[in-house]
């Protein structure tokens, strides 16, 4: 049973019940205001929203293993099989659109997400300006880029209950190998001398009157990585998202421990570019 606590991917045997599917429900949400009632509002029940969550996770072709996650579903206290002959995949992927498009979709703007165009300022042939700010730059307009501000998501991350298994002050592991030999381990973010270095720096600033407030330091790992959304076709994204190094690898490399905090959804950028070239 030790894979099992540090890793659950979905092609692995599944020798215990899964973790249940409620305490990631706020992966999306910094307020907290998606709650079990109303996770499931944006299909026709509780019933085929489950069947849905389980056709689009796990891994794309569908194992034994996936078989046995389906069945996690099916238990689900929300599950009705009475309902399975009114099951349509059509009708809840139409559902979906619908609630995406609407103001209490995970992306509202009291969610923490906002939408923004970002300038880029491209090179032109034979042509060289004295700074950025020159008006006869070309500029392309990047629209729809979805992001968050990383802010909001330090603090709501700090004021859910996981937070309580970070590790708020770094410390330094060692390996005694024998009487003679000791060997510093480095196997964490809040173990590594940056994180200590950055500890003590903050912990010696001055203080005002009265602060008496713990400080600590929050070790922020970003990535970005295109991401293909379909079997067939070319649909795809590039999110850029955030780890909190406070928290233990084995614990981030769970899928289900909802430690992947999204902050931005790139889009691509060849299809500006193609229109960009056709207007200039």
């Amino acid at each position: 049973d030790t894979i099992h606590t540090i890793a659950d991917a979905p092609t692995f045997e599944q020798s215990r019940s899964p973790t249940p599917l409620h305490p990631a429900v706020h992966s999306l949400s910094p307020t907290g205001d998606i709650t079990p009632k109303n996770l499931y509002s944006a299909f026709s029940s509780p019933t085929a929203g489950l069947l849905m969550c389980w056709q689009y996770s796990g891994s794309n072709s569908k194992s034994a293993a996936e078989l046995n996650h389906l069945w996690s579903f099916i238990q689900d206290p929300e599950f009705d099989t009475t309902l399975h002959t009114s099951f349509s995949h059509d009708r809840e992927r139409k559902l979906i659109e619908k609630y995406l498009q609407d103001d209490l979709n995970p992306f509202k703007a009291n969610h923490g997400w906002r939408t923004s165009s970002v300038p880029v300022l491209l090179p032109k042939e034979k042509r060289k300006w004295k700074s950025e700010f020159d008006p006869a730059i070309p500029v392309l307009t990047v629209d729809g880029v979805h992001h968050r501000d990383i802010i909001d998501i330090i603090i709501s991350v700090f004021e859910d209950p996981i937070s309580s298994s970070f590790h708020m002050t770094p410390f330094e592991q060692y390996w005694k190998i024998s009487e003679t030999r000791t060997v510093q381990v480095f196997g964490e973010a809040f173990s590594s001398p940056t994180c200590l270095d950055a500890h003590r720096e903050v912990n010696a600033l001055p203080r005002d009157q009265g602060d008496d407030l713990e400080r600590m330091v929050t070790p922020l790992m970003l990535w970005s990585d295109a991401m293909h959304l379909a079997n067939f076709g070319d649909a795809s994204l590039w999110p850029i998202y955030l780890f909190f190094g406070n928290q233990s690898k084995y614990t981030r490399g769970k899928p289900t421990a909802a430690a992947c905090h999204h902050v931005t959804y790139i889009p691509t950028v060849s299809a500006y570019l193609q229109l960009f070239q056709t207007r200039d």
